[in-house]
């Protein structure tokens, strides 16, 4: 393969670390060990646990499914983040829930409104990513083909402002709104 190096180091050390990170903020929050314990101020330096059984069965699934996107495509995968990378952090979020949320945390339904908005930030930046992209989509294909010049510029303007608003709009959500603000 070619691009070797995108799908067996970029893929499972991007992700893996992505996993580890997010992983290790729900410990916090859920109070659980993580297994690498120095990473929550903890003495030991590896722990083999559920929570890098989360991380690895999503950095397997990630790798695979880029893998799976190459061979479909013979190439990397046009917007990848996107078109692979949403259905990872399902298959990631299913992990956690199943190996990180303690048992007695997802009883009922108010249970899962709080792990709801424990991952919500994470669920928003994907949308936010998503919404970009398109974004990105239109003012490189559409925009930049339009043969009127004044809408042309109201095009690439509109384009600007989208961005601006989006991340505005982002930025105005109460942070009361997420769990890891609370906890």
């Amino acid at each position: 393969a070619t691009n070797w190096a995108y799908y067996f180091w970029y893929t499972p050390i991007g992700w893996a670390y992505m996993w580890i990170k997010i992983t290790l903020w729900n410990c916090e929050l859920w109070d659980r060990d993580f297994f690498f314990p120095f990473m929550h101020s903890r003495p030991e330096s590896f722990s083999c646990n559920s929570t890098l059984i989360a991380v690895f069965n999503s950095t397997a699934f990630a790798v695979l499914a880029y893998c799976t996107g190459y061979l479909i495509f013979h190439n990397p995968i046009p917007l990848g983040t996107l078109c692979f990378g949403a259905p990872c952090f399902i298959v990631f979020f299913i992990n956690m829930y199943l190996f990180v949320v303690p048992s007695q945390c997802k009883q009922t339904l108010s249970d899962h409104f709080k792990i709801f908005r424990c991952w919500a930030p994470f669920v928003f930046w994907v949308a936010a990513l998503g919404i970009y992209m398109g974004l990105i989509w239109v003012q490189s294909f559409l925009v930049s083909g339009i043969q009127n010049k004044y809408l042309y510029i109201i095009g690439n303007i509109s384009t600007q402002l989208a961005f601006v608003v989006i991340r505005e709009s982002f930025a105005l959500m109460p942070l009361e709104w997420f769990m890891g603000d609370q906890h």
